[in-house]
């Protein structure tokens, strides 16, 4: 098992993104504030906990975003990856979803795209994926 770049064990936090705590008003007449903006430095120090399903399809979006030279394993490149791992795709030929446009259509998303990093670079979490693992693995 590939474990090099996303590890369901995993504790460092190379790939994570970075949360700044706003900073605290002392008057009473300060705005709440929103829990987003309080849950996101709590959430950013802790490791996404997954199964080997999600952990084969996140490391295969990394070889996808690496092979395209994409800066960030974005959505697609996720989307993209659960068609090409056999219990994913069952799980979501299961629920209704057409595997075979789905494939097609991401791939498609991910070509017309420009390369953005260096052949050398490896490409990190997007935001938006992190958020989408953490709620993710939250409902589990």
């Amino acid at each position: 098992m590939r474990t090099a770049r996303w590890s369901a064990t995993s504790t460092e936090p190379t790939g994570w993104r970075e949360a700044v705590p706003a900073p605290q008003q002392p008057s009473s007449t300060a705005a709440p504030t929103a829990p987003a903006a309080r849950s996101s430095s709590q959430r950013a120090s802790a490791p996404i906990w997954v199964d080997d399903t999600l952990l084969a399809c996140a490391n295969q979006a990394f070889d996808i975003a690496l092979a395209y030279r994409s800066a960030d394993v974005r959505l697609e490149h996720l989307v993209l990856a659960m068609t090409r791992v056999e219990a994913a795709t069952a799980a979501l030929e299961a629920r209704g979803v057409r595997v075979v446009s789905l494939r097609r259509d991401s791939a498609v998303t991910i070509a017309g795209e420009l390369p953005t990093a260096s052949a050398d670079e490896s490409p990190r979490r997007s935001p938006e994926l992190e958020d989408v693992l953490r709620l993710a693995a939250s409902r589990a």
